[in-house]
């Protein structure tokens, strides 16, 4: 008599799903009716005058996708924020390429309660014009399938009193129409944000917190249609939670801060307590200890995975972002410059000038390492726990205060955390 192996139920569950999404994977690759794709843009076609005067993709996306306010109330004060989204969901295309048209890895589970764990391969860095066009085709389908809503935190449902905004998923609406295996979502917005640009807007005289407050919301955007993506592409099962690692490097699931790491470089906050610069405005690395332990505080199902030392390290640095780092991007010109399209890394914010926040009380010898840490990498320290980069040209610094100066040698304030995980 034969010896056979019995397979467990989960195991047997987990490799027909694999396989069917490599299946539908392979069947959109191989659509005979190319023209459906090909034909994403129609109302884009060039007409004699379009073919003198091109415009570029971004501003012919599907319109449910440039809509992000269900609210016509909002519409006029948010189109700065959502012109730039649309550029931004441009920029990180190659990341969406990755999530549609490659097949995950799904990890062995040794019991069905586990999570499932999907390892998605590296993105590429460019894409040739049929992976463009197939893309956006599968993008528009997921962009239909999103509802978009602007709501007051409520901490029983929706968002908590800290939350900027979050996607959730939409079990009722499944996509395998479309040729995705998993569904729709929603996406919420916290009015707060949403008043934010208004408030700026409407004052007459703010033209920089305008296009800061809509920076974030585009931001904020861009972080929440990464995670209704995730959610369109993967079958999801109610008892079965999952973690997404985008690429074969991510540190951890969280698929918004990843994205947002790949595009920008790291996550941009405002920490006028801690930094001594004008504005405050700074971008710290993503992912650091802190903010991932804040998270779990909070409840949050965030797994990790490799031997970053990111995900242990009790310091990290707040680098300076200047103001036209991101005031540039409103304007169309910025991004027809030779470089920017096509480069995944363009939109990296420089590392000229950064202040060392420490997570916790430190000896003299974890000084000396950390300082011996930032002069490897050519940083000289020119005031207690402020670096800037040698032969760099950075901008005039504030001088610290003592309170700042006493809080830059303490763990990194609640708000640091608090900025960091409200998306």
């Amino acid at each position: 008599m034969a010896r056979t192996k019995k397979i467990k139920a989960h195991v047997a569950s987990d490799a027909l799903i694999q396989q069917s999404i490599a299946d539908q994977v392979r069947a959109n690759e191989n659509r005979p009716d190319r023209s459906t794709i090909e034909n994403t843009n129609h109302a884009n076609r060039p007409t004699a005058f379009r073919a003198r005067h091109p415009r570029r993709t971004a501003t012919s996306l599907p319109a449910k996708l440039l809509q992000p306010s269900n609210s016509a109330g909002f519409s006029k004060f948010l189109l700065p924020a959502t012109q730039l989204y649309a550029h931004l969901l441009d920029h990180a295309l190659p990341i969406f390429h990755c999530l549609i048209h490659t097949v995950p890895k799904l990890l062995p589970r040794k019991r069905a309660s586990d999570p499932r764990m999907w390892i998605y391969p590296e993105p590429l860095l460019t894409l040739i014009k049929e992976q463009k066009e197939s893309t956006w085709h599968y993008m528009r389908q997921i962009g239909e399938a999103v509802d978009w809503v602007v709501s007051e935190p409520n901490a029983g449902k929706g968002l908590n009193e800290s939350d900027e905004g979050m996607a959730t998923i939409q079990r009722t609406r499944p996509l395998l129409r479309c040729g995705l295996m998993g569904h729709g979502a929603t996406i919420t917005t916290s009015v707060k944000m949403v008043r934010a640009v208004e408030d700026a807007a409407r004052s007459g005289n703010d033209a920089a917190g305008e296009k800061w407050h809509s920076s974030q919301l585009a931001i904020l955007w861009l972080h929440e249609m990464s995670h209704a993506v995730v959610h369109a592409v993967l079958p999801a099962e109610p008892d079965t939670p999952q973690h997404v690692f985008l690429g074969t490097d991510a540190p951890t699931s969280e698929v918004g801060f990843e994205v947002e790491q790949r595009i920008f470089g790291g996550i941009m906050s405002l920490q006028r307590d801690v930094v001594p610069w004008a504005g405050g405005v700074c971008l710290e690395e993503w992912p650091d200890s802190q903010t991932l332990a804040y998270h779990r505080e909070m409840g949050d199902l965030i797994e990790t995975r490799g031997s970053s030392r990111a995900l242990t390290k009790e310091w990290n640095v707040l680098w300076k972002v200047e103001s036209d780092f991101w005031e540039r991007m409103f304007e169309e010109e910025f991004w027809l410059q030779e470089g920017i399209a096509g480069n995944l890394a363009a939109l990296h914010a420089k590392r000229d000038a950064g202040v060392t926040a420490v997570f916790k009380d430190t000896t003299l010898a974890e000084e000396e390492a950390i300082a011996s840490e930032m002069q490897s990498m050519d940083y000289a320290e020119v005031r207690e726990h402020l670096w800037v980069k040698q032969g760099s040209a950075v901008g005039e610094i504030e001088t610290f205060t003592q309170s700042e100066r006493n809080m830059a040698d303490k763990s990194k304030s609640a708000e640091t955390s608090k900025q960091q995980s409200q998306r």
